[in-house]
């Protein structure tokens, strides 16, 4: 797809580079997904060792350094757009694929908080909001709101709703929710406004540090409904 770009500072070690569209006023949720598939590699690439931390998003991607030098940087950002514009991306980078994480999530409601009320808005029952949530095959678009936090994209437009206007103080680590058309798993313990549908018992937080790379955008992940004896056997770490 072809794009416009805009490169701003946004620390003194750090650049933000947010893509727009040059063919829609209003860009969708996915539209740069297989833009930033192909270009993070090469970012990756170019700037190595001096790079801390990249955070992709919809629509943009943060650049953090380790030794900023914020014009040259710019310039070499500048460079691989330009190249980028100049070879846009392949159609098939459309059905790339990384790696598949296939999760597996309870739904009992003593997990799944927001199943009965969602279950009732929709008009739809509890195992049919459970079967339209598992059976989708999701891609990560986007690392924040907190390390290892996964947004992904896209949930069943029947099952499309807004956060809640007063956030929960508190809900248990892998947690499973949904915010308008985005799923995600809480990592760890948190506030949260998005409806909750269930929780793995996998530690997915960053006790275990290879958690921190464990999702890379343009990943796809998969749930996969377990009992509740399975969840607890699996949190106990037995063998199934």
């Amino acid at each position: 797809m072809t794009f416009h770009y805009q490169i701003q500072p946004a620390a003194e070690n750090a650049l933000l580079l947010t893509f727009t569209s040059t063919s829609k006023a209003d860009a969708g949720l996915m539209d740069f997904l297989p833009v930033l598939q192909k270009f993070i590699p090469q970012v990756e690439s170019t700037f190595a060792e001096n790079l801390r931390e990249l955070v992709p998003s919809y629509h943009s991607l943060l650049l953090v350094f380790k030794n900023p030098n914020l014009a040259s940087a710019t310039q070499q950002l500048n460079d691989l757009l330009i190249e980028l514009q100049q070879n846009p991306t392949d159609p098939s980078l459309a059905d790339f694929q990384g790696q598949t994480h296939t999760i597996p999530v309870c739904y009992d409601q003593s997990f799944g908080l927001d199943l009965l009320t969602l279950a009732e808005q929709k008009s739809l029952s509890i195992d049919e909001i459970i079967q339209l949530h598992s059976q989708q095959t999701y891609q990560v678009c986007a690392i924040g709101f907190a390390p290892a936090f996964a947004y992904l994209g896209e949930v069943d437009e029947r099952l499309a709703s807004p956060r809640h206007a007063s956030p929960r103080l508190k809900i248990p680590a892998g947690s499973v929710g949904i915010a308008d058309r985005q799923t995600a798993i809480y990592p760890k313990a948190s506030p949260a406004g998005w409806q909750i549908l269930g929780q793995t018992p996998w530690d997915l937080s960053l006790t275990n540090p290879d958690n921190l790379t464990r999702f890379r955008v343009g990943d796809q992940v998969k749930f996969e409904p377990i009992s509740l004896e399975a969840f607890l056997a699996i949190q106990n770490g037995e063998t199934l």
